[in-house]
């Protein structure tokens, strides 16, 4: 007699996941990372090449990540916000802030730091060429020790590149992110302040 076959039957699951995507998440780890790679040290103790760099990602993410908050926000908590997403940043996020019950005072913190900000990305953003001059007045011995290495001069905006700018534009953006989800209902916090997923399994039909 041949042998008798099993048959079973197994029962198909489907599993759901669901994510509400708010990009100020996504800018706000660009500009951690960039933070960390400017503070790294090389394999030889000193700076990391490109520290300069990393900085000014770090100042230009943070700008884009308070921006789009205001957008995610603003949606969600200003009825008629489709009328308002042309005006300035500045603008947007005193709106959001006060509608969030998170008074606006341009001369308090983080609020002073936000249009600081704004003001710096707007540098970024619409440089222009310039030339540069630098002189110097060296004697034969400070001439021979400089050996007549070149020195590319730094621009206003190149010397607001720096450390504490870029510790300072990321502060910002993390602040007034906790303030406005510290300002939410629960659901609206795990939506927007927290980058969260939630999934269900469940017996297909």
């Amino acid at each position: 007699m041949g042998k008798k076959t099993r048959v079973t039957s197994e029962k198909t699951l489907v599993r759901t996941q669901e994510r509400y995507f708010c990009p100020h998440h996504l800018l706000l780890c660009a500009a951690n990372r960039s933070q960390t790679a400017a503070q790294s040290l090389s394999s030889e103790g000193g700076r990391s090449p490109g520290f300069f760099f990393d900085n000014l990602a770090t100042i230009t993410f943070s700008a884009f990540a308070i921006e789009a908050m205001c957008n995610a926000f603003g949606e969600r908590l200003i009825a008629d916000w489709k009328t308002h997403e042309w005006k300035s940043p500045v603008d947007k996020l005193s709106l959001v802030a006060n509608a969030a019950k998170a008074p606006y005072d341009s001369k308090v913190e983080p609020w002073a730091s936000a249009e600081w900000l704004f003001e710096l990305r707007n540098k970024i953003a619409h440089a222009k060429p310039k030339k540069l001059n630098t002189v110097e007045y060296l004697t034969p011995q400070q001439a021979r020790a400089h050996d007549f290495k070149v020195v590319f001069p730094k621009s206003p905006l190149e010397r607001r590149i720096s450390d504490n700018n870029a510790q300072r534009a990321l502060n910002v953006a993390e602040r007034i992110r906790d303030i406005l989800g510290s300002k939410l209902s629960h659901d609206l916090r795990f939506e927007l302040a927290i980058d969260g997923a939630m999934g269900v399994t469940k017996l297909r039909d």
